[in-house]
């Protein structure tokens, strides 16, 4: 199974980090449910930069998201899932059907349909409100060879940088293909997006994510 192979890379980075920050917690990330991502095609990770929270009151952003799905949660306060869920959407149709969506339909089970990607974050320790870019920097530089284990054991077709180009473009030797497109040298997708969080109106968002890959798409076809 996928998430064993992901198990022990986190486990690995666990270690390391718990050595050199003995008083910080340690946040997993990957799969959200490994039954939805086995058969959904494309495989999308959303790659972006910490879990926003002080409190250690959780040890896996993938398996709360997954608990929290369909229920009333404090997570749905936040506009990134939201984003998240209507660019997944997107994607998933874009890529199956080859037309755009609107966001009003992308808005349709936008939690239910996080179920079929995986998230994860540069930096495992928790964070404040806003991130601290220096902090971000060193986490990636520092521990860029379990973030391209993880990616590997992950094995998605598509990557949202969602704020994090900038800390991995040279790490994961991307090269540009289009607008926002970039490729690695597995030649897996990125695309280089705002943080879904970011201040910035949903449908502004959304177009920049879903309309450049379908670009990408409709010209490689």
């Amino acid at each position: 199974m996928v998430n064993e192979k992901l198990n022990i890379v986190l486990e690995k980075w666990k270690q390391t980090i718990q050595k050199e920050f003995p008083a910080k917690s340690f946040v997993s990330d990957g799969i959200i449910n490994e039954k939805y991502w086995q058969s959904c095609k494309p495989k999308i990770l959303i790659l972006i930069k910490e879990v926003n929270s002080e409190e250690d009151d959780f040890k896996s952003i993938s398996a709360l998201v997954n608990d929290k799905i369909g229920h009333k949660s404090q997570l749905w306060k936040y506009v990134a899932w939201h984003n998240i869920g209507r660019v997944t959407n997107g994607l998933l149709k874009v890529h199956q059907n080859k037309q755009i969506i609107s966001i009003q339909n992308a808005e349709k089970e936008r939690q239910q349909v996080l179920k079929n990607i995986a998230v994860m974050n540069i930096k495992k320790i928790p964070g404040g409100a806003s991130s601290d870019d220096e902090k971000i920097m060193l986490h990636a530089k520092k521990y860029q060879n379990f973030i391209q284990e993880e990616i590997e054991a992950i094995n998605p077709d598509i990557i949202i940088l969602g704020g994090t180009y900038k800390y991995l473009k040279e790490i994961l030797q991307l090269e540009k293909q289009a607008y926002r497109i970039h490729k690695d040298p597995n030649n897996r997708v990125y695309i280089n997006a705002y943080h879904p969080s970011a201040r910035i109106k949903k449908g502004k968002y959304y177009t920049e994510v879903v309309q450049s890959y379908y670009n990408y798409l409709i010209n490689q076809t």
